[in-house]
């Protein structure tokens, strides 16, 4: 199997495997299934000389999932396929589609002709519009029994498929293949009165699919790899991110505000300098993203960054910031800590101008360098600042949301490789409507916090038992 990478099309991201080298072939999947369903395919195509591409469509697997209903329409799914193209560099490909994945197929054929050289569909024959919705229709012709209709309704069916995942998977794919004798003849799909889609039918995997196999559907399809990844190295996550963010950003911010403190103390312009570095706090993090956003955009021409290394760098090609799965995270925490950074430096140059200057003369008196009387006399005394300044920045990473939501948009960066505790309790409580699960979330950010409130409350005793 070729490795995943990731594209941005029509405003969402689409997690592909893309292999090969000739003609493009684009295969597109059903239900329920994803890119890896085409596996015994993929090799084969490629062999005879054909470029193929097969995306996880748009709700499905690690592409995007758009919370609205209406970011699922026919326009939708065939621009995503449109963009797909145009993003590998084709002009044409032929179009391939399994079940559902059929419908999208014919559509981007008849939409976009002039890109479609060829379209094959798996799938029941194409049927033409007629005067009465096809839903209406199967619930007149079926009385409401159709599994489309059923599937049509919120509750029933997530209650019943969710219920043992594994399960599901191998009635469902047993329930619709060759092994099962019920399908030697045409028959519609009908739900018993008062059951469900699987009720009645056998929970055994078809000839066609191993239990490694069917693994990979089920992990496709619930593995909540978003909050903590541990099949991979490195591991990732939101738990991970976290992680990251405590190790890189606290320091960071911390070194930064504390040599900012240091040396703008020993000039004449301080309050200037202290000003222009504390402005960012005076801003939302919403509008600081914004303003990062622009500064990250992959547009040279609106773009900052990449506008100077254009300029600089000869031949150099624009970096999308925040479209990069290994970038977004460290271009998310430069601009946290241009945001904090004049917090940081404001609490400690307060606490720097408390140090007694008889002390720092003495040492100076006594042939102390700079950097001996930074070093040994004024980060030690500055010691408890500094613990309070780094708990607070660890509490302000563990409940890191709004940079994220800005500058990683609704998923958290591509295939939500930016996301972190905070950001996926909000996700699962307001955009996925679970919100047990995201009370399990909140319930790990406080057992987190729990620990660094204990330190700092023994360490304020300490000070006042002293």
């Amino acid at each position: 199997m070729p490795e995943r990478s990731v594209v941005k099309v029509n405003g969402v991201e689409l997690s592909v495997l893309d292999q090969g080298t000739g003609p493009l072939v684009v295969l597109l999947h059903g239900f329920p299934e994803g890119a890896y369903s085409w596996r015994h395919q993929i090799e084969p195509l490629v062999a005879a000389g054909y470029r193929v591409i097969a995306p996880d469509q748009r709700g499905y697997g690690d592409s995007s999932h758009p919370d609205s209903i209406d970011q699922y329409s026919i326009m939708h799914l065939v621009g995503d396929i449109v963009g797909l193209i145009a993003s590998a560099g084709e002009k044409t490909a032929a179009v391939i589609g399994h079940d559902w994945g059929a419908m999208v197929a014919w559509n981007v054929a008849a939409m976009r002709p002039d890109i479609v050289r060829g379209v094959v569909g798996l799938s029941v024959p194409p049927v033409p519009r007629g005067d009465i919705l096809p839903l209406r229709q199967m619930l007149a012709d079926y009385d409401g029994r159709f599994y489309v209709n059923y599937f049509d309704r919120v509750g029933p069916v997530d209650d019943e498929l969710n219920r043992d995942v594994p399960a599901s998977l191998r009635t469902f794919f047993h329930l619709l293949s060759g092994d099962n004798p019920i399908n030697d003849t045409a028959r519609p799909i009908l739900i018993p009165a008062g059951g469900g889609v699987l009720d009645g039918h056998e929970d055994r995997l078809p000839s066609w699919l191993s239990e490694a196999e069917l693994d990979n559907f089920v992990r496709l399809l619930t593995s909540d790899h978003l909050f903590l990844d541990l099949s991979k190295f490195p591991p990732g996550g939101a738990v991970i991110n976290n992680i990251v963010w405590l190790l890189l950003y606290t320091p960071v911010v911390l070194a930064v505000g504390l040599i900012v403190a240091v040396l703008a103390d020993k000039v004449r312009y301080e309050s200037f300098i202290k000003s222009v570095i504390f402005l960012p706090m005076a801003i939302s993090a919403t509008a600081a993203g914004i303003i990062w956003l622009f500064i990250y955009s992959p547009d040279p021409n609106i773009g900052l960054l990449n506008a100077v290394l254009t300029k600089v760098i000869p031949g150099f090609q624009p970096i999308s910031w925040t479209g990069d799965v290994n970038l977004v995270n460290p271009a998310i925490i430069v601009a946290a800590v241009w945001i904090n950074a004049g917090f940081v430096m404001v609490i400690l140059s307060a606490a720097l101008k408390g140090i007694p200057t008889e002390v720092l003369e003495a040492a100076r008196v006594d042939g102390a360098t700079p950097l001996q009387i930074f070093a040994r006399i004024q980060v030690p005394l500055l010691g408890p600042t500094i613990s309070v300044v780094t708990v607070t920045m660890i509490i302000y990473v563990i409940k890191m949301f709004d940079l994220i939501f800005v500058m990683g948009g609704n998923n958290g960066g591509p295939l939500g490789v930016a996301r972190v505790i905070a950001f996926t309790q909000y996700v699962e409580t307001f955009n996925n409507g679970r919100a047990g699960y995201g009370s399990a979330v909140a319930v790990i950010m406080l057992l987190l916090v729990i620990p660094v409130m204990v330190f700092n409350i023994r360490r304020f005793r300490a000070e006042a038992g002293r």
